[in-house]
This record gives structure tokens, sequence and C-alpha cells, in this order.
């Protein structure tokens, strides 16, 4: 049966009415099926991370495991959910090039870079690459604001992960989702409409009802541009899409780049 890759951008805005006051997130229309996501980071090789990011990463990871919902993430060095990697170091440079059939520009600071079965509705997560890019920038783990905050974008990107788009309808005293910043450290914690948005997407059956209503609108783009994953000794399947232009400052510089496989697709 053919395989061929469609990329598929999703953008969902949906207004939450609580008991006491209204707030909003914008959601993507996909989602584990599974919310025990495991998390694994690539140490050796091309692409390793650096040992001291591990506390940092971790830290990450329990922010959104303490924000009472279905979802939690745990690390394993043999999980086939969501990987934390770096860019090799060759793609250095070739910053401004439009990348087709080829890895992502190496000119954003972090990619993520999910996978998911297309023919879910909603659609299902399958496997993540989160990239970090240390050839343009100079990470950093103590909060000192000389360079993007490991800990701060790696939460930013496990919203990602677990299906948060970006949010450009509010500020970011409500959301850690915003699009462009220059604050990274301001990223480490979650803000009301992650936590309305978390709770949306993976509810806590245990935890009190909050929410009353959900209203929203939803739109589509569509594109065929073709690339490869950057690492080549995580998941290094061909069918993956070309990553969005979508110009961020140095905070995020995030680039959704999503890879779907559809069987019997012509």
């Amino acid at each position: 049966m053919m395989m061929k890759p469609i990329f598929m951008c999703f953008a969902v805005l949906l207004t939450i009415t609580t008991i006491s006051q209204a707030a909003a997130y914008q959601a993507m229309d996909w989602k584990w099926e599974d919310p025990n996501v495991t998390l694994t980071y690539v140490t050796e090789g091309e692409g390793a991370l650096p040992t001291n990011w591990v506390d940092a990463l971790d830290a990450a990871q329990k922010t959104w495991n303490n924000a009472d919902s279905s979802l939690q993430f745990s690390s394993g060095s043999n999980g086939n959910n969501v990987y934390y990697t770096q860019m090799p170091a060759g793609y250095a440079g070739k910053i401004g090039l439009v990348w087709i059939s080829m890895p992502p520009n190496p000119s954003n600071s972090n990619i993520t870079s999910p996978e998911y079965n297309s023919s879910d509705v909603p659609l299902r997560f399958k496997y993540v690459e989160i990239i970090f890019n240390s050839n343009i920038t100079n990470w950093t783990t103590n909060g000192s604001r000389r360079g993007p905050d490991v800990q701060g974008v790696a939460t930013h990107e496990l919203g990602h992960v677990l299906g948060l788009d970006h949010n450009i309808q509010v500020d970011a005293s409500k959301t850690i989702m915003i699009p462009s910043g220059s604050n990274t450290t301001a990223l480490r914690a979650l803000k009301e409409d992650d936590l309305i948005g978390l709770h949306a997407l993976y509810p806590n059956l245990n935890r009190s009802a909050g929410m009353t209503t959900i209203a929203g609108t939803y739109s589509e783009d569509i594109t065929k541009n073709i690339t490869e994953s950057p690492h080549p000794d995580v998941k290094n399947n061909t069918n993956q899409t070309d990553p969005l232009n979508e110009n961020h400052s140095i905070i995020d510089h995030v680039i959704l780049y999503i890879k779907t496989i559809i069987e019997g697709f012509l």
C-alpha cells in the first residue's frame, strides 16, 4: 500500500467559559491517545544534549505533570514517544534558505517535530522530536538571561507536544505559549490559559469541574513540502514536512515540523 505524507496545520481557537471568569487557549487538532508519554534524552553520538541540561528538562516535564491533568510525562532511555536532541553541527550557518526535501532551517533555535496518525479524528500523536539548535544559540540553565533558558523553552515546547498551539490572542501574563518575547525564564511557570487548555485536552476526572461551556472557531491550511529529520539516529524516516516559516524572535523560533504518514493516499 502506498504511503505518502501530507502537511496539515490546524489552528483552533477555543474560548473556555468558567464559573467565575473567561479565558482562551489555542489548540492544535491532535493529542496523545495514551496520556502517559515517555521523554528520551539523546545523550550520545551526533545530536547529543549537554549532560547539564537534564535537570532543566526534568523540571520542565514536572511543571506539566504537577498541573493536575491526566497527562503525565516520564523519562526513559527506551521511550518511543518524545525525543530531545540537538541540530547536527554540519547545518550551522545555512541561514535564510528555503528547505524543501532537506533538513529544517537551522536559523531556528528550537523545533518541535511531531508525527501523527492522520486516519484518526481527532489526530493522534505517534512520535515527536524536540530539536535544540546550539549552532547559533548559547543556551543557559541558570536563569541568567544571557541566552535562551533551556527549562523555559522546554516547558513551552512540551506545550506543543501535548497539543497546544501558539496563542496570539493574549499576552505573556496569560500564557507561556506566546510566539515571541525576550524573557524565556518566565516560560518556566504555567499561566491561566495554559492550565485551561491542558485540562480541556487531558481532563482529570478526579478534579473538580470548573468549565461549563466550550465554543470556538476552526481553520485549516494544507501544503505538501517534504523534508527529512535533521537527526540521523532518531526515528529518521524520510516522510517529513517542510517547516513553517513563522519568523519568531530568539525566545522561541518554534517550527511545527510535522510528519504525517497516510496509508493509501495517492
